[in-house]
């Protein structure tokens, strides 16, 4: 095919074939692409400071079980068919560390997750420049250096698909990578989106395109919301969207949700 197939135009063939939309998030492809490849997102885990009482068994459970942590940045290195994965990939995100304010839970969330042999991922809501809040982003550098991958969660933490402007846009993705890359020194790999909102259509699942755009401007590799994004055609093109889960109950229910991982999302 000559001309771009774009996600609209593929969820528009898709809805008016009466097939099923929830494909969608697996097939974001260049133009001319096969589609034959494909490798399952790994188990992830969506987690806040509200469950930090659940990590110390929970990060137990995933030595037990033999599963391997890993980041964005590992993950995109597999999929460009540069390094493999482990057996049993495990990604364990953090929402929410402030560049304002570092809520003390967070270095004790990931005390207890490096204690265990694992790093994770960063969610930073990029509300302050380095140059105003420099010892907050000094910490946020020690995280970086320890191993744990710094990720955008936007400026404001705003539901992005509510957003009405572009500069709006813009400022909560481009800028919050800007300042995270100016303050820390490495870009970051994905966007974590607020909410996990990435839908212009809720109902039909219709990705809202301008997060899309906004973020391959940023050179941000991944936008990372909830629902859906359960597979990664290796020939689709960045930004490649992968969904998470959030933990349940207890350390139990986390552990089901990562081994039922494909079939909930």
């Amino acid at each position: 095919m000559s001309e771009r197939f774009s996600r609209r135009d593929f969820l528009r063939l898709m809805v008016g074939a009466g097939a099923m939309v929830s494909f969608a998030p697996a097939l974001r492809l260049k133009a001319d692409a096969p589609t034959s490849i494909e490798m399952d997102t790994p188990p992830t885990l969506m987690l806040h400071t509200r469950d930090r009482w659940k990590l110390d068994q929970l990060v137990r459970l995933l030595n037990e079980e033999g599963y391997t942590s890993i980041n964005y940045a590992m993950l995109l290195s597999a999929i460009e068919g540069k390094s493999k994965l482990p057996a049993r990939p495990v990604i364990l995100s953090i929402d929410d560390l402030g560049a304002s304010y570092i809520q003390p839970y967070f270095l004790d969330m990931a005390d207890v997750i490096e204690g265990a042999g694992h790093r994770g991922v960063f969610g930073v809501v990029v509300n302050e420049a380095a140059n105003h809040t420099p010892k907050n982003w000094a910490r946020l550098r020690e995280l970086s250096d320890r191993g744990w991958e710094m990720d955008s969660h936007t400026c404001t933490h705003r539901s992005l698909p509510r957003i009405t402007t572009q500069p709006e846009m813009d400022f909560e993705i481009i800028d919050s990578v800007k300042r995270l890359e100016d303050g820390i020194g490495k870009r970051p790999v994905a966007l974590l989106a607020p909410y996990g909102n990435v839908y212009s259509h809720h109902r039909l699942r219709v990705f809202d395109e301008r997060l899309f755009e906004t973020t391959s401007r940023a050179g941000v590799s991944f936008i990372v919301g909830i629902v859906e994004g359960r597979k990664i055609n290796s020939e689709a093109k960045p930004p490649y969207y992968t969904g998470r889960i959030g933990p349940g109950d207890d350390h139990l229910s986390a552990m089901e949700n990562l081994k039922n991982f494909q079939s909930l999302g």
